[in-house]
């Protein structure tokens, strides 16, 4: 598995402050919990500072967010990482370029990007799992069959 790590919170502030659909408060990971998740084989990515939307900020802003989460997580646990996700799926080109030049091999949206993953590894679809998702809805989005039906294609 890969979980993608905020690399500046102690909670979730971005599901928290969201005035149309507020979270309950829960406490990140800290760095015992990240290192002892290492050790059972779980990687971790990027997923920036402060879980902004990329596309709406000054681009060198969101560079920012970026690279330095980039820098504190891997100093964290002392390897690099290989992959990004966008908050909230939010990206443009600028972005996936930036992705790409500050050194990741690949990076993961949510609903957009093509079906086929090796046709924009800068955009990558992944599932998302909330916590509103019931079984019935885990089950369906863990399939392996989810995208493929989502798109209405057959590969």
């Amino acid at each position: 598995g890969v979980i993608y790590l905020v690399s500046d919170l102690n909670y979730n502030k971005w599901d928290v402050d969201n005035e149309e659909n507020p979270e309950r408060n829960f406490k990140l990971m800290d760095t015992k919990q990240i290192l002892e998740m290492k050790e059972y084989g779980i990687e971790f990515g990027g997923h920036t500072l402060t879980h902004p939307r990329l596309s709406k900020i000054d681009l060198e802003l969101a560079k920012n967010e970026m690279l330095k989460s980039k820098i504190t997580i891997e100093n964290k646990i002392g390897c690099p990482l290989y992959s990004f996700a966008y908050p909230y799926g939010d990206l443009n080109e600028s972005l996936k370029s930036f992705a790409k030049e500050i050194g990741y091999p690949f990076a993961v949206a949510t609903d957009s990007g093509p079906g086929i993953f090796s046709e924009d590894l800068y955009q990558i679809r992944r599932i998302a799992i909330f916590p509103t998702n019931n079984m019935f809805n885990f089950k369906r989005k863990v399939s392996g069959k989810y995208i493929i039906n989502k798109l209405g294609k057959s590969f």
